[in-house]
């Protein structure tokens, strides 16, 4: 069997080392999803959250200006984001979840289709509290608060598009312990299975 080709030390090191941060951020955005961004709709279906959480996110919403999440605001084209989290990335986040924590291959494409999405989704988002009349300090925390929305979908693009390397025939491998088995399940037919097998 054909060596598999691995992309440098380095960066396989820094793809450990921010899967840990792409988990944690997919564990975290499924309650945000619910208690916090869902609040942009839940009147829209008839759905009160409870009122302890309606009144901290209005509470931050003053606090830092955050004029889409004002019970006051939300235009129809942030709803519209909204409702492609809810019904769109909410289902993926539990599906990457898996993926990650199991090492499935599979999930390359849908990882860079969700990434360029939402990134693109954070271009009007950012560029209204721009425009908007926000204090600068206020600003700068609001962008901040953003941020990891933006940052953590561009580098899923990139870690899912680069991989941690390349197989025997080619094929961009997600996680380095799917590269071992690629490299090391034994030449043939029989060795090319069983990597595959634990691949999905």
């Amino acid at each position: 069997m054909a060596a598999t080709t691995r992309h440098s030390a380095v960066w396989r090191g820094l793809v450990r080392l921010l899967d840990a941060v792409t988990v944690v951020y997919f564990l975290t955005h499924i309650p945000i999803t619910l208690a916090v961004d869902g609040q942009a709709i839940a009147a829209d279906v008839g759905v009160s959250h409870p009122r302890v959480v309606r009144e901290l996110v209005s509470w931050y919403a003053a606090t830092y200006h955050d004029v889409l999440m004002s019970p006051l605001g939300r235009p129809p084209w942030f709803k519209a984001i909204v409702w492609v989290e809810v019904l769109g990335q909410l289902p993926f986040f539990a599906v990457a979840l898996y993926a990650w924590l199991y090492r499935r291959e599979w999930v390359r494409v849908p990882a860079i289709v969700y990434g360029a999405h939402v990134a693109t989704t954070l271009v009007p988002i950012l560029g209204h509290f721009m425009g908007a009349a926000i204090p600068t300090a206020k600003l700068q925390l609001l962008l901040a608060f953003y941020a990891p929305y933006l940052l953590v979908p561009l580098w899923l693009v990139a870690r899912s598009w680069i991989g941690v390397g390349v197989d025997s025939a080619g094929r961009t491998i997600m996680f380095e312990r799917n590269l071992d088995d690629a490299g090391g399940s034994g030449g043939g037919a029989a060795g090319a299975a069983a990597a595959k097998a634990k691949r999905q």
